[in-house]
């Protein structure tokens, strides 16, 4: 994997990172509980669309603190059936108990009152629906083995995944590099880059915003 450096250079402080790091022990959400869903018109959406989410949560806080370039905290795949829309994404688990993997979740549950303020949906350019179909199809797999959240966020390890490393991969066996191989480096003490932000992947050349909604 060739390294090319992201212009965008972020520091961390030993504190800021020690409250990072805690965070993904504990229920990023609010207690299980039936709060209702924000909607938006499903006909829309095609797998392999890209999804992007504010959360509500602790480690949204912190993600939005770190990465300035997107309002945006948290990323998902859309996988689409005859009948239904799902989100994949990689996440520490947002239940009391839950484990942190990879996950398959109805689009009312990803748009859960308690977990999103605003979405944005992005496509690939160029695309006849194969590469993303065969993405979504990847990344879907992975929810099915519950594919293990990596709170470590080593991209050479394919065994675990977090939230954006689960798309960029998915669409790089697709044959698609939606970063052109240009990573963030960010200065952990206990952690090697390099890594992948939300705003790194917002701002790909081989994406196009197709929706956005701010909910609050």
């Amino acid at each position: 994997m060739t390294r090319k450096k992201n212009n965008n250079k972020i520091k961390l402080t030993a504190l800021f990172l020690f409250l990072f790091t805690i965070s993904f022990v504990t229920p990023t959400d609010s207690p299980n509980r039936y709060i209702g869903s924000y909607f938006i018109d499903q006909s829309i959406l095609k797998s392999g669309d890209i999804i992007f989410r504010r959360g509500t949560s602790f480690v949204s806080r912190l993600v939005l603190n770190l990465d300035k370039r997107t309002p945006y905290s948290h990323t998902g795949i859309i996988k689409t059936t005859d009948d239904e829309v799902f989100v994949v994404h990689s996440v520490p688990g947002e239940e009391p108990g839950e484990k942190d993997k990879t996950k398959i979740d109805r689009l009312n549950d990803f748009l859960r009152r308690d977990r999103a303020t605003a979405i944005a949906v992005y496509r690939l350019k160029a695309d006849d629906g194969a590469v993303s179909e065969k993405a979504a199809d990847t990344a879907y797999q992975h929810g099915i083995k519950k594919t293990e959240f990596d709170g470590s966020f080593n991209l050479s390890d394919d065994s675990r995944l977090y939230c954006t490393e689960l798309i960029w991969k998915a669409y790089l066996q697709s044959g698609v590099d939606l970063i052109d191989s240009r990573f963030d480096e960010v200065e952990m003490p206990f952690s090697k880059g390099p890594y992948i932000l939300p705003g790194t992947l917002l701002e790909s050349k081989k994406l196009k915003q197709i929706y956005s909604i701010n909910f609050k």
